[in-house]
């Protein structure tokens, strides 16, 4: 019998500190050449299209995930295999994508914002952003998070998860400069095709993470920032390449060569350093697997 894994078990069993672990070794291994990654690629299926991206390690576990055009509602399913080909299981539901796109940024936070850095101001108050908060608080002892959204119901929702959840002070405020002003750390997770916060918003040494729109003329992000930043990185350079549309003039490095030495981070108190989403391809069926093995 397959075994199988839902929303519910997959909250249970995930730990931030161990999602990060994972998600740092993974792109560590992409650097090394390690880890294969295949950029997602939308294939026609019926009257939408189901969007698939397919990776792992070369000893194993790889699989793939694959979700449609259907709507935010629609199942998502991550599939197993482990190194000798046999089937670990199946990850149905959303959350295993969200765990795994705040892992990834819990590990750009950790590698490049300040190391005393412990504020963060949050624009947008959806699932994707409560990843990002989840994950940085197994990087960083966090004192507070300030919080943005254009509904007061959303982002007081939000504020009461972090603090009940995280057991972070958490304050909804009501506009993106109030949550970002004097923030070591700022997360853009938004659905907004139009610049949510400028360049003059950030404090000199501000870290950024970007999970929402980056294409070009529909972005949440300033194209300034990543002008003015001294590093500009992304988990998966090869999808960028592949989707062709990037906001900024500036094309990122890859976060997993950061890591290694192999590119420049942070290098003064100062810097203003971007983490731009695109992800990683690979990276769910690595999660998927710990989860399948713990449960």
């Amino acid at each position: 019998m397959i075994r199988q894994l839902g929303d519910a078990e997959v909250e249970r069993l995930a730990t931030p500190e161990r999602a990060v672990e994972i998600m740092r070794a993974a792109l560590l291994d992409l650097a090394r050449g390690e880890l294969t990654a295949t950029p997602r690629a939308a294939l026609p299926a019926g009257a939408t299209a189901l969007v698939v991206g397919a990776g792992g390690r070369r000893s194993g576990p790889v699989g793939f995930r694959a979700y449609g055009g259907w709507g935010p509602q629609s199942d998502q399913l991550t599939a197993v295999w482990d190194g000798d080909g046999h089937l670990l299981g199946v990850v149905t539901g959303e959350l295993l994508g969200i765990l795994r796109t705040g892992a990834l940024g819990g590990v750009a936070i950790d590698a490049l914002a300040a190391p005393a850095a412990d504020r963060i101001g949050v624009v947008g108050s959806g699932r994707m952003a409560w990843g990002q908060v989840w994950a940085a608080s197994a990087v960083r002892p966090l004192a507070g998070v300030d919080v943005f959204s254009p509904s007061p119901d959303r982002r007081d929702a939000f504020a009461r998860r972090v603090e009940s959840r995280l057991g972070i002070p958490c304050r909804p405020v009501s506009t993106t400069e109030e949550a970002v002003a004097d923030k070591p750390v700022v997360i853009l997770s938004t659905t907004s095709t139009r610049a949510v916060v400028r360049l003059d918003d950030l404090s000199p040494g501000t870290h950024v993470n970007s999970t929402g729109p980056k294409r070009a003329g529909a972005s949440e992000l300033d194209p300034r920032i990543a002008e003015a930043a001294t590093a500009v990185v992304t988990d998966a350079p090869r999808q960028v390449e592949v989707d062709d549309d990037w906001f900024s003039p500036r094309r990122p490095t890859a976060l997993g060569e950061v890591l290694a030495g192999q590119a420049a981070g942070r290098r003064a108190a100062g810097d203003l350093t971007l983490y731009c989403s695109v992800g990683l391809t690979g990276t769910e069926p690595l999660l998927a697997a710990e989860l399948l093995s713990l449960a």
